[in-house]
């Protein structure tokens, strides 16, 4: 048996597990040895098979309520009677809380650069390439 025949083998899943042949081969290839360590910790942390998982009791009855209090919460919101909100609708709140902060961070940021390009622009004129590299220090260094 191959690894690749091995590995399909200790993956599948139900109560009979892998083959004698899959486990020989588990027990002497390690890469096979670890898939198969993980395939029993999945087995075993599972909790049974794929047809006994079910939503809990009472699930239906919890997302009726939660869409008949969206639909209700919507409805108000067309008419503009949102309860806090004001007569723009239910996302005014969540988008000032969003966009005030960034706009005040966009600001900062365009006045920080603002004043950087006129600290850049009132530099002398004769600062171009020749005069900087003259007036370096890096450079007096040079023998």
């Amino acid at each position: 048996m191959d690894c690749r025949d091995a590995r399909r083998e200790l993956r599948r899943p139900g109560p009979e597990g892998p083959s004698e042949g899959a486990l020989r081969h588990a027990a002497a290839c390690p890469g096979c040895r670890a898939e198969a360590r993980a395939a029993a910790l999945l087995r075993l942390g599972s909790g049974g098979f794929e047809d006994t998982a079910r939503p809990r009791p009472g699930f239906a009855a919890r997302v009726r309520a939660l869409i008949a209090s969206e639909e209700a919460t919507t409805s108000r919101a067309a008419a503009g009677r949102v309860d806090g909100m004001g007569p723009r609708g239910a996302w005014s709140g969540t988008l000032d809380r969003l966009l005030r902060p960034a706009l005040a961070c966009a600001a900062t940021l365009a006045l920080l650069a603002a004043l950087l390009f006129a600290r850049i622009a009132s530099s002398p004129a004769s600062a171009d390439l020749a005069t900087l590299a003259e007036d370096d220090s890096v450079f007096e260094a040079l023998p």
